[in-house]
């Protein structure tokens, strides 16, 4: 199956469970869900099995400390919240899940566990922030 299927038949199943979904030129499928862009990443590697997905850029941060403060949040916050990842990349900060399925089409029993884990991510990111 091409990047191209997959992204095609990952943006049918969405839509047909009732996400806004849509296809970017890198194949990268978009998802807006509660106020988010939430994607599922195909760029990235040649593995059916493969799947990635991630809330981007869910926070800036403004400076060195607020840097050095939000690294320590992301290991927090991934120790605590299951499946998800969190991590800085410059000023903004990523929450990811990456996950192995047996084919494509058993997204369909996770996805909606792991769009609940990578806002939970981020709920718990912001509440580690705060207290640290």
């Amino acid at each position: 199956m091409t990047k191209k299927d997959r992204a095609e038949m990952y943006a049918r199943f969405l839509a047909s469970i009732g996400y806004r979904v849509y296809i970017k030129d890198n194949n990268d499928v978009i998802i807006e869900y509660d106020s988010c862009a939430y994607k599922l990443r195909m760029e990235m590697y040649d593995d059916d099995s493969f799947v990635r997905i991630v809330l981007p850029n869910f926070r800036l941060l403004h400076s060195k400390e607020e840097r050095a403060k939000a690294k320590a949040a992301a290991s927090l916050t991934t120790q605590a919240v299951k499946c998800a990842k969190v991590f800085t990349a410059g000023d903004e900060v990523d929450a990811v899940v990456e996950l192995f399925l047996p084919d494509p089409t058993a997204i369909r029993s996770v996805f909606g566990r792991c769009i609940q884990a990578l806002a939970d991510a981020a709920l718990v990111f912001t509440h580690n922030m705060a207290s640290l």
